[in-house]
């Protein structure tokens, strides 16, 4: 996953609802929602993106807040999909906010 560009999201690869379990993906849509949860060994971040077909949970270990990341916004998620509660979830994803310059975010 190491090979984005770093200032311009990559297209999706699937849509959400058609998105394949265990492989490397690109997905866009728009945040529905961000919560946080302390758990014993640290804090997360779970932000719901939808692209309309399904919502995917981005899952951020060890934060508090992710930059930009607000309900109403549009981002490119990139990593491997899994599930995390019975719903598809990418942990720690690369990120991209549209309509901004500042490139993408390895979480």
């Amino acid at each position: 996953m190491d090979d984005f560009d770093p200032v311009r999201a990559p297209l999706p690869t699937a849509t959400v609802a058609d998105a394949l379990k265990r492989s490397r993906v690109v997905l866009s849509g728009m945040v529905l929602a961000t919560e946080v949860t302390e758990l014993d060994n640290g804090p997360l971040v779970e932000v719901s993106v939808s692209d309309g077909t399904a919502t995917v949970v981005a899952t951020f270990f060890g934060r508090r807040t992710v930059a930009g990341l607000a309900p109403g916004s549009m981002v490119t998620l990139a990593g491997v999909l899994g599930t995390r509660s019975g719903r598809p979830a990418l942990v720690n994803p690369w990120y991209w906010l549209a309509g901004t310059q500042g490139g993408a975010h390895d979480a």
